[in-house]
């Protein structure tokens, strides 16, 4: 049976969004067409560069759920303060290089000890050879909270990632696309009590993918990407060593035609050290998405996803994780729309360890969100957001369902 809290977050007021030293945004004709990373719109010069530094005050509101224990939950009032900036360097037709860094300070008013600060830092070099484009990023991610939905725990999780990737630019029928990643997952306590549980998830992982295009109309392309990851526990007793291998298959409308859609459907295999060599056979995964105008005031947004995920915990090997949502946006002129969503998730355990069995496990999530946007002068978007969440999980400690109910007006920098 479920345990059940709430979150109600009714604000008095907009959170207010400041750009500091705003500028006049910069002539087009600066900007690389090729790559929006290095789009310098709304940016000003300084020396080489184009920079944008903003300050964001967001997320202000109640939040009786502060600790994500719906057993015993604690309320509190809390704020989110941001600092950060973002740089180009643009070099032409050769290409360019971003920079990237925000910085956000989470308060609360009276469980103090929770105050923490959150830090996401993004560095890219472009470059642009004849119809190709390769790129290097690197990023370094540091926040507190859920890192992920089999743990409701609030932790501090640490991410490096480095990515090496290059692309077609060519107008014809076919395309490539192609990245290698490295990323490094580490995990600690909180700013409050948590348990023992988050070093199960240390880990590093390596992804390779490549993906071939077939322009079949012009807006309308098929797609065929093949990825091989590999995770390897860092930290942890359980010692695992998973592979995934995955072939998706698609079918993609370009973003220009009023039906925006990508379907890809395809199969997924792991294989773990861990538990003698077990494997999953062909688990059926894949993901889609659907944007469609409906007479010139309305859009409809629907998402759809299965994946399968290797899992932390000691008794599962892996787990499907099964998602939908469909919203509708009512325009009601150039700056006001409404929008209401819905959403449901299934996260289910097929197998588990012979040597620690355990019940059949399945975690249900649901969604519902209304928000109202204002869409204001020099890109600055301002939201109002409703939102009631829904676990239910089937078994331990770890499974707490929950109701959330939450409400936030935001004053934001649009991308």
């Amino acid at each position: 049976m479920p345990i059940r809290g709430h979150r109600i977050r009714p604000l008095l007021g907009a959170a207010i969004g400041l750009l500091a030293l705003l500028a006049p945004p910069a002539a087009r004709g600066d900007e690389p067409l090729r790559d929006p990373d290095l789009s310098t719109e709304g940016m000003r010069p300084l020396g080489p560069l184009r920079v944008r530094p903003f300050i964001l005050v967001k997320d202000v509101g109640y939040d009786d759920n502060i600790t994500f224990d719906s057993s015993q939950p604690l309320g509190d009032w809390t704020a989110t303060a941001a600092l950060g900036a973002r740089a180009v360097l643009p070099m032409g037709d050769r290409g360019g290089i971003l920079l990237q860094h925000e910085s956000d300070y989470v308060a609360f008013l009276k469980y103090t000890d929770l105050n923490h600060l959150d830090g996401v830092t993004r560095a890219k070099a472009i470059g642009f050879l004849r119809d190709v484009e390769v790129w290097l990023e690197g990023s370094y991610a540091s926040i507190e909270g859920r890192p992920t939905t089999e743990f409701l725990e609030r932790i501090r999780q640490r991410v490096h990632a480095l990515t090496t990737g290059a692309r077609s630019l060519g107008e014809g029928r076919l395309g490539w696309s192609g990245y290698l990643r490295r990323e490094r997952f580490s995990h600690g306590p909180g700013s409050g009590e948590a348990e023992a549980t988050y070093q199960n998830l240390d880990r590093a992982e390596g992804t390779l993918s490549l993906t071939g295009v077939l322009k079949i109309l012009p807006k309308t392309s098929l797609t065929l990407e093949g990825r091989r990851e590999r995770i390897s526990d860092e930290g942890s007793a359980q010692d695992r060593d998973a592979r995934v291998t995955t072939i998706l298959p698609g079918i993609e409308m370009d973003p220009s035609a009023p039906l925006q859609a990508a379907i890809r459907i395809g199969v997924a295999r792991l294989e773990a050290s861990e538990w003698g060599g077990a494997t999953s056979s062909g688990c059926a995964v894949g993901e889609g998405n659907l944007t469609a105008r409906l007479g010139g005031s309305g859009r409809v947004r629907a998402v759809v996803s299965r994946a399968l995920e290797a899992s932390a915990s000691d008794t599962y090997l892996y787990y499907l994780a099964n998602a939908w949502s469909a919203g509708y946006e009512q325009f009601f002129s150039q700056r006001w729309s409404a929008e209401i969503l819905h959403g449901r998730g299934l996260n289910d355990y097929p197998e588990a360890s012979a040597s620690a069995p355990g019940p059949a496990r399945r975690d249900r999530f649901e969604t519902w969100e209304g928000a109202v946007r204002c869409r204001l002068e020099g890109g600055l978007m301002l939201t109002a957001v409703a939102r009631r969440d829904q676990r239910d999980g089937t078994s331990g400690h770890m499974e707490r369902g929950f109701y959330t109910v939450g409400a936030s007006l935001d004053f934001q920098v649009a991308p």
